[in-house]
């Protein structure tokens, strides 16, 4: 008999699986909790930062070495090392004292270069005259001088008519040859004094294009790192006058451990900047990093990186500087309440549809503001989600709160 009703026992305890297992709906009941019934609080979250070690120089995007194009003597300078200056501010000017009294001097020259060619022109018009006079006796003693040949041949005249007619052409072939080379003195005497003058012209126009480039003005808005020269200082058009950066365009070059850039990469992988703030000595500068180079300065302590900075900066640093590297990572501190910790390892949560979750932390530390509320670390929770701190009921995974009690 006790054996029969074993048997009746289990089959009764198949079949009723088999029911749960047709109504799924049945087998658990949703258990719906008024929201009145618990008290939850919002938890309050921040990425979690590590600090990394990194050492680097900082240059501005935008530096430039100004220099005069022309050599000459500083006049005045204008400005003083670090001076913030804007763009089209007078830095430095050239002493023009000697410019300008060889431009004078090539003026006056220019002006009597003129007089001696214009008398040189109206002498040329007067050879002219003669050289004409003079190929047109010319002619007429060749004339005269083939005609008494004739007159010779014939008996008409004697030697010595002959011999005369000869001599007056010889005369004046004498006469067009001297007239001629005067003429053609005159002219290359012209053509020299026009040369000096074209020369001075130049000379003086190179002067003027000096005069306009002496003056050295801010190409771009910035602040001076350094001043190098003084007045009445001779310089040429390789020495450096200024040196001029921009503090808004800084970026830092460093480089990092080869056991720290694989984490950077992937993150880089996921945003196109990494946002970072640097500290050196009592600064802190924040920045973004935008690249990883794929060389690197010095391979053997690690792999070179770029920071573009987001404030100004107002010095260069230009030889290697330790830096300390604030980098978020994907964990996020929180701060809640002590009384939120369940069995020191989760809390309870309230997802977007109600539904009570659990969501594993790690304890880090007691709050530093308030002793009744601890820093917790977690990856199962965000910053909007609300966290059950107390309840009138018993709460599980998987019940429902609800606004209204009613439904």
């Amino acid at each position: 008999m006790h054996y029969l009703r074993r048997i009746v026992t289990n089959v009764s305890i198949v079949f009723l699986h088999c029911l749960l297992g047709m109504f799924p709906g049945a087998a658990v009941a949703v258990n719906k909790i008024a929201i009145d019934q618990v008290t939850t609080v919002r938890a309050e979250g921040h990425p979690l930062t590590r600090q990394v070690p990194i050492y680097g120089c900082i240059d501005s995007v935008k530096t430039e070495s100004l220099r005069f194009p022309n050599k000459g003597t500083i006049g005045k300078v204008f400005v003083v090392d670090d001076q913030t200056v804007k763009k089209g501010d007078l830095l430095a000017d050239l002493d023009l004292s000697v410019v300008q009294r060889h431009q004078n001097e090539l003026s006056a020259r220019i002006a009597q270069l003129d007089k001696k060619i214009q008398v040189a022109l109206a002498e040329e018009k007067k050879q002219a005259v003669h050289v004409f006079q003079n190929e047109h006796a010319l002619s007429l003693a060749k004339q005269h001088h083939e005609k008494q040949k004739r007159l010779y041949a014939e008996r008409i005249i004697t030697q010595t008519q002959l011999d005369e007619s000869a001599f007056r052409l010889d005369e004046r072939r004498s006469m067009h040859l001297q007239s001629s080379y005067l003429i053609a003195k005159t002219h290359d005497k012209i053509a020299l004094l026009r040369q000096h003058q074209r020369d001075a012209k130049q000379s003086l126009k190179d002067g003027q294009r000096q005069i306009s480039q002496s003056e050295l003005r801010a190409p771009f808005f910035g602040k001076i790192e350094r001043v190098h020269v003084k007045p009445g200082q001779a310089v040429s058009d390789n020495d450096e006058i200024v040196t001029l950066f921009d503090p808004a365009q800084m970026r830092l070059r460093a480089v990092v451990s080869h056991a720290e850039v694989r984490e950077l990469k992937q993150y880089l992988k996921k945003n196109r900047r990494i946002p970072v703030t640097l500290v050196w000595q009592d600064q802190s500068i924040d920045g973004q990093v935008i690249n990883i180079l794929p060389y690197s300065r010095s391979e053997t302590l690690g792999v070179d990186f770029l920071v573009d900075l987001s404030q100004k900066i107002n010095k260069r640093l230009l030889s290697p500087q330790r830096f300390m590297m604030i980098v978020p990572t994907d964990r996020r501190l929180f701060t809640l309440p002590a009384d939120a910790i369940q069995d020191g390892s989760f809390v309870v949560k309230v997802s977007d549809s109600g539904k009570i979750q659990r969501a594993a932390v790690t304890k880090i530390r007691p709050a530093a503001v308030n002793q009744h509320h601890v820093v917790l670390e977690s990856e199962q929770l965000q910053s909007s989600d609300e966290i059950v701190v107390a309840s009138k009921v018993s709460v599980h995974e998987g019940d429902v709160l609800i606004k209204d009690t009613g439904v």
